[in-house]
């Protein structure tokens, strides 16, 4: 009796933390999220003044007559008490966790531009994001030649001024939303034209998330280092002199 008793308090217990784990929409995305690039400036998180020119032209477009996965999109989300901002430095984005799964790439269409991988009617979030706990989420998107995942892509921009830099390299965020996980598929809509019973989902339809082109950050020629290098022993051949 003792064992059955036991067996079934395990199993309710399960079920509790089963049913406490949230989940979202990745699949509906339609009309709600357009991604463009903007390379008349550059982006400040590498260093550029907000606003200066780049004088590039239109460079990797994320257009209709785009095919293949020239960029990749990650959604994040924020479990701070208070719906955040994008972040605006690099540093900043310390503080938002990729979602697991919800990847997306480049599409064909005009309308929206993403195309989700590992699409479904919804998936459970972390456990860290529960059902009915309200979080900030954005997406995040960034150029191929940056990395295929945001790991790599994200390591890039924490050492772009000391491993140098890629060119026409693109990074942008979505516009911020602030939802509650869902308790069940297909969970809460996370990308909507207007707030919802679940909160305010990501919306970019009026203005289009921005991907900007980040500022070439010039890697030391070996010739250069070299000299460099001379110079060094040359002084301190000087002063040893001295």
């Amino acid at each position: 009796m003792k064992k059955l008793a036991l067996t079934i308090g395990c199993a309710v217990a399960v079920t509790g933390a089963a049913l406490a784990q949230g989940t979202i929409n990745w699949s509906a995305v339609g009309g709600n999220f357009i991604a463009q690039t903007n390379s008349t400036t550059y982006s400040s998180l590498v260093g550029a003044s907000a606003g200066q020119a780049t004088g590039s032209g239109a460079v990797g477009a994320t257009t209709a007559g785009n095919t293949g996965n020239l960029f990749y999109y990650q959604l994040l989300f924020n479990t701070a008490s208070t719906q955040q901002g994008a972040p605006s430095t690099v540093a900043a984005y310390s503080s938002w966790t990729a979602l697991a799964g919800a990847t997306a790439t480049n599409g064909v269409s005009s309308n929206g531009r993403i195309v989700q991988l590992n699409a479904s009617t919804g998936f459970a979030t972390p456990l860290a994001w529960s059902a009915g706990v309200t979080n900030s989420i954005i997406l995040v998107g960034w150029s191929a030649n940056l990395g295929t995942d945001y790991a790599t892509a994200l390591g890039k921009l924490q050492n772009w001024a000391t491993t140098g830099s890629t060119a026409n390299a693109f990074w942008g965020t979505s516009a911020v939303g602030y939802i509650a996980a869902g308790p069940s598929n297909p969970g809460s809509t996370i990308f909507n034209a207007s707030a919802n019973a679940n909160g305010l989902p990501i919306n970019s339809i009026a203005s289009p998330a921005q991907l900007y082109l980040l500022q070439p950050t010039p890697t030391p020629e070996p010739a250069t280092m070299a000299l460099a290098g001379l110079g060094g022993l040359a002084m301190l051949a000087l002063r040893r002199k001295k």
